[in-house]
């Protein structure tokens, strides 16, 4: 008999259908289950069983509803695709699928995505999802008429549901405590996640204000005699912990090391994905009171400077601005494809070093300029950086990540830090040198978020923040003050502040508008870092 002529009915199939998509699509869940819950007693082990049930279930009743021949098939075959590609994402480097995770894949561009995609991923994907796909559109499916077919189908739906119940009731205690606890458990259910988050994300954007809320309608820049000059540099996936000026055991920031910053060496992030922290660094409203949805449209700190009066400009070499540029002028810096550094959809950052040169003798007044760099993205960190920056070995070449040492993959993360230790530096050099001397200039540099290297499994970012190793949340920031800025501050009290208090990106939108003289009721002096330190 060909295989093609195989006959199997529509009960035992949506049977089989549901062992696989509980069992070998859901590997994230039951790790977690492995990890996190102990057998050790009779109500425990009853718990851990009941389990089974509790993800295979609801999967057994979802099938039994949509299966039919044709459409219903096709339907499977979607969901069995696409839980595969979710699968392969959360087992390999443990994240989780929410709203913020979609969100991140909607925002991203197709070089960046581009480099998720890998051998392991097709391997993967090809045997756990096309093979199993194509075995269920091959074979044929017997049907009773449909009055007893779907009378068998109520018989399924009833006992699973009564089977569901019965666990239910005898493990409630056990079940109340995940609720408590273990909440996010419910973000590595396969197949239940990536549709629900897919619509939550919709939802939010849909309750989003698409009018401008202005928060401040008249933002005022204070007199002063000097112009001031603002670079932010936004740094990219960069971790408190690897800079040697933290004292990490690497020597990451050589060049930062000679210059005469302030390091700041306690800052938390405010979320785990650029598509959140980015657009919280610019709002008024704290981390806590934060809609990521709502920030663009909502007035931020570079819409309050521009209506002050300054010219604002966003220089990209990432992935886009997440909103936070929507209405100041934009350079779209990965468009220019310079020869020498931009390769495979990618610009190396010393493209805004090149702008930055082309810039800094055009500006005359009061000016911020932000730099958002690709700095250490992964999971390509060995494209982030050119070949002479190749110090820390052996280095971990491909987006296989997890196929590498843990040593190899922090040395790769390592050398694209000593890359953006060269980027910040040789900004300060250019300050110093191509500034207009009557301009009162400062940079400001700090990342969005962490990154895990494989501690514990974790790799890469965006796990819910009551979830995330500090790897993902605490981030580097400095600041460099030109002669005439520091004439009104006094540094010394900067310097000690930066080495001894606790700061987050709260502290961005506060210390911004304060270091830009610019006056707005949306402003609190005591979340402004530099305000104490005022002369």
């Amino acid at each position: 008999m060909t295989f093609d002529k195989r006959e199997i009915s529509s009960s035992k199939l949506i049977l089989i259908i549901s062992i696989y998509f509980s069992s070998v699509l859901n590997f994230s869940f039951w790790r977690y289950v492995v990890q996190n819950f102990d057998v050790t007693d009779f109500k425990s082990a009853l718990f851990a069983f009941s389990l089974i049930f509790f993800i295979f279930i609801p999967l057994f009743m979802l099938f039994n509803l949509i299966f039919t021949r044709k459409i219903g098939r096709i339907v499977i075959l979607i969901l069995l695709l696409c839980s595969s590609i979710a699968n392969y994402y959360m087992a390999t480097f443990n994240v989780y699928i929410n709203s913020d995770m979609v969100r991140n894949i909607a925002e991203t561009n197709f070089s960046e995505a581009s480099e998720h995609i890998s051998i392991s991923f097709w391997l993967t994907f090809i045997l756990t999802g096309v093979l199993p796909a194509f075995l269920i559109a091959k074979v044929k499916v017997v049907q009773a008429p449909f009055k007893q077919e779907l009378k068998q189908r109520l018989k399924n739906i009833l006992i699973a549901l009564l089977v569901l119940a019965l666990f239910a009731a005898s493990c409630f205690k056990q079940y109340a405590v995940i609720g408590r606890n273990h909440n996010d458990i419910t973000k590595l259910m396969n197949t239940f996640n990536y549709p629900y988050a897919i619509i939550r994300y919709h939802q939010k954007k849909a309750k989003a204000a698409r009018k401008l809320q202005i928060l401040d309608e008249k933002p005022v820049l204070q007199s002063s005699k000097q112009k001031n000059l603002i670079v932010l540099i936004i740094g990219e996936t960069a971790r408190a912990q690897n800079f040697s000026l933290n004292g990490y055991a690497h020597l990451t920031n050589p060049k930062l090391a000679k210059q005469d910053i302030v390091n700041f060496s306690h800052v938390s992030s405010c979320g785990t994905l650029t598509a959140v922290s980015l657009p919280c660094m610019f709002s008024a409203y704290s981390k806590d009171d934060f809609d990521t949805d709502d920030a663009a449209f909502v007035q931020n700190a570079l819409d309050m400077a521009q209506t002050a009066g300054y010219k604002v400009i966003w220089a990209e070499n990432d992935s886009g601005c997440k909103g936070v540029c929507n209405r100041v002028e934009k350079a779209d810096l990965t468009a220019f494809r310079t020869k020498d550094l931009c390769q495979d959809g990618f610009c190396y950052d010393e493209i805004l070093l090149q702008y930055l040169k082309q810039e800094l003798p055009k500006i005359d007044g009061n000016t911020i300029l932000v730099l958002h760099t690709i700095g250490s993205h992964g999971p390509a960190y060995y494209r982030r950086y050119p070949k002479k920056f190749d110090v820390f070995k052996p280095t971990c070449d491909t987006t296989d990540i997890q196929n590498c040492s843990q040593e190899s993959i922090v040395n790769t993360y390592d050398n694209t830090l000593l890359y953006t230790d060269y980027i910040i530096s040789s900004a300060i050099d250019l300050l110093k040198t191509e500034a207009k001397p009557d301009l009162s200039a400062l940079l400001v540099y700090v990342s969005d978020h962490g990154e895990s290297l494989g501690e514990k499994g974790s790799y890469l970012h965006g796990l819910p923040y009551a979830l995330a190793p500090e790897y993902q949340t605490k981030v580097p920031m400095l600041m460099w003050l030109s002669p005439q800025k520091q004439a009104q501050i006094d540094y010394a009290c900067l310097k000690e502040k930066a080495a001894t208090k606790n700061f987050s990106h709260d502290n961005f939108f506060h210390t911004l508008l304060g270091l830009a003289n610019v006056s707005s009721k949306t402003y609190m002096p005591q979340l402004d870092i530099v305000s104490s330190c005022l002369r």
